[in-house]
């Protein structure tokens, strides 16, 4: 048996297990359902957020604009994972689906920079940039699963985790933040 490790200049059995999940969709089928169940549950939450507070939420551009931008996440992650799930598909049907995923969500995180510059809190600028760059990252993730370099749904992966951990600071924001947010937002023109 030849030997392998870092000093035989050989990669190790282990980093081969892990380079080859990272360009096989159908090892992500665990992942993606966990993906799917809390970004779905979480979609839920925007619901309920925005009717508890509909008042604030449609009387400021801002608050509104977030609760769509948080809604269009979860959606992408939603849509995403959904598609992760397909039976049979091949790394470059899954690299093509993200890549449109990601395309979507960094267009939307494009249009959203106007109603951002009305309102530049620090924490809003937070939200903005976590979501610009886990777009992003879903968009090089598709392109590295494409050309099978770069590591990947890995990088995939841990986009989709940014963008679910952004859209809920979003919703706590939702709901816990508008009464001390209102107080700094400036009145609807």
């Amino acid at each position: 048996m030849p030997e392998s490790g870092f000093l035989t200049g050989r990669p190790t059995p282990v980093y081969d297990v892990a380079m080859e999940a990272a360009y096989n969709p159908g090892e992500w089928v665990n992942f993606a359902i966990g993906l799917a169940t809390a970004s779905g549950a979480l979609t839920g939450l925007v619901f309920v957020a925005v009717s508890l507070h509909a008042a604030d939420v449609l009387g400021s551009a801002f608050h509104r604009r977030r609760a769509e931008s948080t809604f269009v996440i979860l959606l992408g992650i939603l849509t995403a994972s959904l598609l992760l799930l397909l039976p049979g598909q091949g790394r470059t049907a899954a690299a093509v689906e993200m890549l449109l995923v990601g395309a979507v969500l960094a267009y939307r995180t494009a249009r959203t920079w106007p109603v951002l510059r009305t309102s530049p809190t620090r924490e809003a600028a937070m939200s903005y940039m976590a979501g610009a760059i886990a777009h992003a990252l879903i968009v090089l993730g598709a392109i590295g699963l494409l050309t099978r370099a770069g590591g990947g749904l890995y990088v995939i992966a841990a986009a989709l985790i940014l963008a679910l951990v952004r859209a809920l600071s979003d919703i706590w924001i939702l709901f816990t933040g508008m009464e001390e947010a209102a107080v700094t937002d400036p009145p609807p023109r």
